[in-house]
């Protein structure tokens, strides 16, 4: 019906509808399809925002790190879940459950890794966000400075 309503443009209210039916066939075991949907909502985000926060791109970046979780490839949803907290932070700047799930599953992802490398350089950018926003002891900020080690 969206797409009737907006054809051939992009319209916010396709985001979370985008979103939705790709979080929905990955439920089914159909992520491969479920993140067609989810890229595709990533990339209409960037058109209809270019180069700005915006808390449904954070979302979505967060949709698909728990997507790429699921399908064992950590790197790249540890990638995606640090845009979707850097981003969230930046817009709410205090907590905020959004920020609460995503520092989480964050956090989750960095302790199944073995790079450190990688979780070093995650830490270094989300670490003084956290602080900054949540204060260095709040629980989450603590995990994470333990995480992956």
């Amino acid at each position: 019906m969206l797409k009737r309503l907006f054809p051939d443009r992009d319209h916010p209210y396709m985001l979370p509808a985008l979103n939705n039916i790709g979080m929905s066939l990955i439920r089914l075991n159909q992520a491969e399809a479920g993140m067609v949907y989810q890229q595709e909502a990533l990339a209409m985000i960037k058109r209809l925002y270019p180069n700005q926060d915006h808390p449904w791109m954070a979302e979505i970046l967060h949709s698909m790190g728990e997507t790429l979780e699921g399908l064992e490839q950590l790197t790249e949803a540890v990638a995606h879940y640090n845009q979707a907290l850097c981003m969230a932070l930046r817009v709410y700047k205090n907590e905020h459950l959004h920020i609460t799930q995503y520092l989480n599953h964050l956090i989750i992802a960095l302790n199944k890794i073995e790079n450190q490398t990688l979780i070093q350089q995650t830490k270094a950018e989300v670490l003084p966000l956290c602080n900054q926003w949540l204060g260095a002891d709040h629980i989450l900020v603590q995990q994470l400075r333990q995480a992956g080690n």
